[in-house]
């Protein structure tokens, strides 16, 4: 069972919308919270909705957003695209571990991008 298939959880004082959740069996969406039969080797794909968000995304703190990149929990290109916040992985490319120290937050690009918006 998963919620939230067609329509997205609203966001709240300005937050963005929540992610939609998806249910699939072998890659095709099947309805969701009915009963279902399914043959031995069938691949089921459960991606739970996301909340929607709280708050206008340029006005978060900069660290916040800095922390959640590197706890995985936003991705460097959401952190630029959605908070107008400028991060740069200075690691090695094909480094299978990446510490914190290998994140940099461009304070000047940050301020230069938000101040478009």
């Amino acid at each position: 069972m998963v919620d939230r298939t067609r329509f997205t959880a609203h966001g709240l004082a300005g937050g963005q919308p929540g992610a939609l959740g998806e249910f699939k069996a072998d890659g095709e969406s099947v309805e969701p919270k009915t009963v279902m039969w399914l043959e031995p080797g069938t691949r089921m794909t459960l991606n739970p909705p996301g909340g929607g968000g709280y708050g206008d995304p340029l006005t978060r703190d900069l660290q916040r957003v800095f922390a959640d990149v590197v706890d995985g929990y936003v991705s460097m290109e959401a952190a630029r695209e959605i908070y107008g916040v400028v991060i740069v992985f200075v690691g090695k490319a094909d480094s299978l571990v990446r510490l914190p120290e290998h994140y940099r937050l461009d304070e000047a690009a940050t301020a230069a991008l938000r101040g478009q918006r």
